[in-house]
């Protein structure tokens, strides 16, 4: 008697035909969305708790803002970012070549200070500086900080602080302005990374 009951109340819990195939193919999509959302390396991508870095087949990712253009060489495995305009025409108004940081991090760096690392050399014996800059909402931005470069690849940084008062809202981004001059001189990236260096006052180095 009461396997007939469990049989008929497993047989009202059954979807319809006409259901069964969208609700599947919905649940398929949402699963790939989310395993996409989520995974921690994607060719180039690596992203923690407190930690991204961008190197490798990623970097052909790179969107150009107004003012600069970028590509990639895949065997070299690096950015290759010019600019045919100058900070003063283009920069109060792009952000240069860069990325847009997945919402895990961006959420997480709200009250955070943070350091922003690039692996960078220049293109051009003449190119001697360049500019990096974290960019956030509400005008918390880092603005434009100037590094030195050489012929060499080596690591350049800055550090910033995102205010406790920021909000999220899908746009935080990392970018690099190569030449202020705007003359087309290169500058070559092979790793950009951000890491969370603990709530603002804590520890301060």
């Amino acid at each position: 008697m009461a396997a007939a009951r469990l049989r008929a109340a497993v047989e009202r819990m059954s979807l319809p035909d006409w259901a069964f195939y969208p609700l599947a193919l919905a649940s398929v999509a949402l699963m790939v969305w989310f395993a996409l959302d989520m995974r921690e390396d994607r060719a180039g991508l690596l992203l923690s708790e407190n930690r991204v870095e961008i190197f490798g087949a990623e970097l052909a990712n790179m969107v150009p803002g107004p003012g600069v253009s970028a590509s990639y060489d895949a065997e070299r495995q690096v950015a290759i970012v010019t600019s045919d305009g100058g900070m003063e025409q283009f920069g109060n108004r792009s952000a240069g070549a860069g990325f847009r940081l997945p919402p895990q991090l961006e959420r997480a760096v709200i009250g955070q200070r943070l350091r922003l690392i690039m692996e960078v050399r220049s293109g051009d014996e003449t190119l001697r500086r360049t500019h990096i800059g974290y960019f956030t909402t509400e005008g918390h931005d880092s603005r434009w900080r100037q590094v030195r470069v050489g012929p060499n690849f080596a690591e350049v940084m800055i550090t910033h602080e995102v205010p406790a008062n920021a909000e999220a809202n899908g746009q935080e981004w990392i970018g690099v302005w190569p030449d202020e001059a705007g003359l087309g001189r290169p500058v070559e990236i092979r790793r950009m990374t951000v890491e969370l260096l603990g709530p603002i006052g804590e520890n301060a180095e």
